[in-house]
């Protein structure tokens, strides 16, 4: 079995979080925490990690801007309820509440473009067909897979929603365009772990219309892997963690390894019914009050890079006259609304009052 320090390398560390909310400006709502709610050791681990991968650069992209990158979550921080990071560190063998969603195995960089059109659930990562075999042939053993690399291999795997979104990515000297199934995009290298990346996928494809349109038909070998991803996540969500498990308490501050135990992973699960249901959750132990939660406050979630746009800076009066006079297309790339769009002032509102 791997090692905490090569598996997940940092102790879960509420304060950080707290001091990120704290600090962080106001910015436009989005489904996934940012720049903003990612601790300042998170993002120095990330950097360490993808010193020799990718650098700053976007994973999509390729392209090295650090005013247009932004540290993205994998799995949303949003996703982070109680009941159900119990039951992934229960089901991937690891103590109780020491998985922190701020891992480096759990952050990448994409392009503020790119990280949107990712929380909109328009594009996916899928790992090797090892490794989701791995995962696939284990969920209902008690067998954990020991992955043990540091690097691994994706296919990008977009929604017909990106029909109209093509990507430049960065080649030597050159820009190569690729454009929707992008069956010819080159492999994505990452240090971000297979874990993770499955969650986010089965996520997107919590219906079987889902696994269609990313699988673009039911037949072939990517939807087969959807399947699989979809059926590995439902075990991990389903599975109900034993009494003791919650008995494992690492305090705060702890250094020890992560438990590698074995543990039983319970579901049943259909092709057609994957995608998560309601199941009664197994409650935690009380928690004190002065025992904080994995996220705790109000969390910015969105890149601060950005003037502050859409959600309730611009009337909605002054978007329809906008709309009357110009269409709905970007002014530069003169692309549509299948690409992320936004409001945008010439003259950034913060400036009215000093200047008019």
């Amino acid at each position: 079995m791997s090692s905490t320090k090569d598996f997940d390398e940092a102790p879960y560390r509420p304060e950080l979080e707290l001091e990120a909310a704290s600090t962080a400006a106001d910015t436009t709502p989005s489904t996934r925490a940012m720049v903003t709610s990612i601790p300042r050791d998170a993002k120095d681990r990330v950097d360490t990690a993808t010193r020799d991968l990718t650098g700053a650069r976007c994973l999509i992209t390729d392209v090295d801007c650090p005013d247009m990158v932004d540290y993205a979550h994998v799995l949303a921080r949003a996703k982070e309820k109680e009941v159900m990071m119990d039951r992934l560190e229960y089901a991937w063998g690891l103590k109780y509440r020491t998985q922190s969603i701020d891992t480096r195995q759990n952050i990448f960089r994409l392009s503020a473009k790119f990280h949107r059109l990712f929380d909109a659930k328009k594009w996916l990562l899928l790992p090797d067909i090892s490794i989701v075999d791995q995962y696939y042939n284990a969920r209902k053993s008690r067998k954990i897979p020991d992955i043990q690399e540091k690097v691994f291999s994706y296919t990008l795997v977009a929604h017909p929603d990106m029909k109209y979104v093509p990507i430049h990515r960065h080649e030597a000297s050159d820009y190569r365009k690729f454009i929707y199934p992008f069956e010819e995009f080159p492999p994505i290298v990452s240090h971000v772990h297979p874990r993770f990346v499955i969650c986010d996928a089965a996520d997107k494809l919590r219906g079987f219309a889902d696994v269609l349109a990313f699988g673009r038909g039911r037949l072939g070998v990517l939807p087969t892997m959807l399947h699989k991803v979809g059926q590995i996540y439902k075990a991990w969500r389903t599975a109900i963690p034993e009494p003791e498990f919650y008995e494992e308490r690492v305090e705060l501050g702890d250094q020890s390894e992560r438990t590698n135990q074995s543990r039983e992973v319970k579901a049943g699960v259909s092709y057609t019914k994957f995608f998560i249901t309601a199941i009664p959750p197994t409650p935690p132990p009380s928690r004190s009050r002065d025992q904080p939660s994995r996220s705790v406050g109000k969390i910015p979630q969105d890149t601060p890079g950005k003037r502050v746009l859409d959600d309730g800076s611009i009337p909605v009066e002054a978007k329809l006259r906008v709309d009357k006079v110009a269409p709905k297309r970007c002014v530069l790339e003169n692309t549509d609304e299948s690409n992320p769009l936004d409001y945008a002032h010439i003259l950034p509102r913060r400036s009215i009052d000093g200047i008019v």
